[in-house]
């Protein structure tokens, strides 16, 4: 693990995320108390810290839920006829 200052990650952010990428943690610190922590990152990563952080989106997840369990569904099938797209207008 890498520690840096706010001064420093600011002057030296490049450096800092090649850091990250070779798969190095950075623990940044403001007045030499921890204020963040730069960690690398995967693509199965991002959807766990999606629904990690983003209430939002955890809420929206369990309405569409809720709607499958009562039945609140349709097929693909049923669905393309009732939205089919229009073509653009020319100008």
């Amino acid at each position: 693990m890498k520690f840096t200052s706010v001064r420093e990650l600011k002057s030296k952010t490049s450096e800092m995320l090649r850091t990250v990428e070779r798969g190095n943690t950075v623990l940044v610190t403001t007045h030499g108390r921890p204020t963040a922590m730069l960690v690398p990152v995967t693509e199965e990563d991002i959807e766990d810290a999606l629904l990690a952080y983003s209430p939002r989106l955890r809420k929206k997840i369990e309405e569409g839920l809720a709607d499958v369990r009562a039945g609140r569904t349709m097929r693909l099938s049923e669905y393309k006829p009732r939205h089919k797209k229009t073509p653009a207008r020319k100008a």
